[in-house]
């Protein structure tokens, strides 16, 4: 249980809300979840909160400010979560909250003066250990360059994104640290500018995932749909339901075996955000108090957050 409110915590309070990062959190999360054996109820809410993110983004060109939902000419935010203290009656910070992925729950992030994100360190746990990476940001007018390291400050990989002249992500291409490439990913746009689809491929071109996005007449996302596959053993789809003001309302989940015969079908309602907040001067909160699916207090997450 605590492990997956871990989770909940990073899916309902991460602000950096770009679809193709969601991509990359829903398949870490759903593998480690699958190996640890959680309730299907709870692996299928997490991943709910993951779509709920995912639905608050923008699709035009934006700086990372914008994404993460900043007010100001933003410098660094720093991120730190700790788990409640109840013992003397009311809700205190208690322990640090680490992760056993790399999350936004615990990070260091910087922006430069146009709002774009320099780097990025995360905190994260295995067993008793903490460990962190770091993500160096290179953008130009056409791409951006992310290089990733460990804590010795050695390479661990590399991801190139192209981008369209209105400053949209059209190929994404990883690569290992030797600089072999291991998968590359597409966008694609409607005419107005908002992601109607993406797919990633290994380096033999074989569908890893593909997700498809819908609209409504007012261009809110109505729907998005998911397959992701791994390996022959197993695989799942997704569709996810929206109200007319962006929020998620319900997420369909199946799971399939190597034959493509359904397992499992869950089916989930979300909640409204009860969290509790606490602002600074420029409107940008610096303290939750997170509350779980039912209205209890599980988590605080605070920011520190400087300004140029």
């Amino acid at each position: 249980m605590l492990f997956v409110r871990t989770f909940i915590l990073l899916t309902i309070n991460t602000k950096i809300s770009q679809i193709f990062d969601i991509h990359n959190r829903f398949k870490r999360l759903l593998i480690i979840l699958m190996l640890l054996g959680m309730k299907t109820k709870k692996i299928i809410f997490a991943i709910a909160m993951i779509a709920l993110v995912s639905c608050q983004t923008n699709n035009g060109v934006e700086n990372d400010l914008n994404k993460m939902q900043l007010n100001g000419k933003v410098k660094s935010v720093s991120i730190r979560s700790y788990h409640i203290d109840d013992s003397l009656g009311e809700i205190q910070k208690g322990e640090p909250l680490l992760s056993m992925i790399c999350d936004d729950s615990n990070c260091d992030i910087t922006f430069d003066i146009d709002g774009f994100m320099l780097s990025k360190k995360s905190y994260y746990a295995i067993g008793d250990n903490n460990y962190s990476s770091y993500v160096e940001m290179k953008r130009t007018d056409s791409s951006i360059e992310e290089i990733s390291y460990d804590t010795k400050g050695e390479i661990t990989g590399r991801t190139i994104k192209q981008l369209n002249n209105k400053g949209q992500i059209v190929i994404e291409k990883r690569y290992m640290a030797d600089g072999n490439f291991f998968e590359t990913t597409e966008y694609f746009y409607n005419e107005n500018d908002q992601l109607i689809e993406y797919k990633s491929m290994n380096p033999q071109e074989e569908l890893n995932s593909v997700v498809f996005y819908t609209y409504n007449s007012d261009k809110t996302l109505a729907m998005e749909t998911m397959f992701l596959s791994y390996g022959e053993d197993w695989s799942t789809t997704s569709e996810c339901f929206f109200y007319e003001n962006g929020r998620l309302s319900k997420m369909v989940t199946a799971y399939m075996n190597k034959d493509g015969k359904i397992t499992t079908e869950n089916v989930i309602n979300t909640y409204l955000d009860r969290n509790e907040y606490e602002y600074d001067t420029h409107h940008n909160w610096i303290k939750q108090v997170i509350i779980d699916e039912e209205g209890q207090a599980c988590y605080i997450m605070e920011r520190s957050i400087l300004y140029y």
